[in-house]
């Protein structure tokens, strides 16, 4: 779990305005936050879809017989709705 906060820090921290980028680099204060809001939402939206299934962000997930309640077995893993 502590990877996934890890994740969600760096994204922070590479999206804050004039680290990396200032998108745009001519807008006021109010323009250039809420443009760097609105890529770190769609970003973290994006890689959470990946980030969420590697196995080390998982944990527990692995198959011994038995699937909670409502998941399906899918290879080694249980897969939630």
């Amino acid at each position: 779990m502590w990877k996934w906060y890890l994740f969600n820090a760096a994204l922070f921290f590479v999206l804050v305005p004039g680290i990396v980028l200032r998108i745009p680099s001519a807008g006021d204060k109010f323009t250039v936050a809420l443009v760097h809001a609105l890529a770190f939402a769609l970003l973290h939206q994006l890689f959470a879809k990946y980030v969420k299934t590697w196995e080390f962000f998982l944990p527990n997930t692995k198959v011994d017989g038995n699937c909670p309640p409502g998941a399906t077995r899918d290879g080694i893993e249980c897969r939630l709705p």
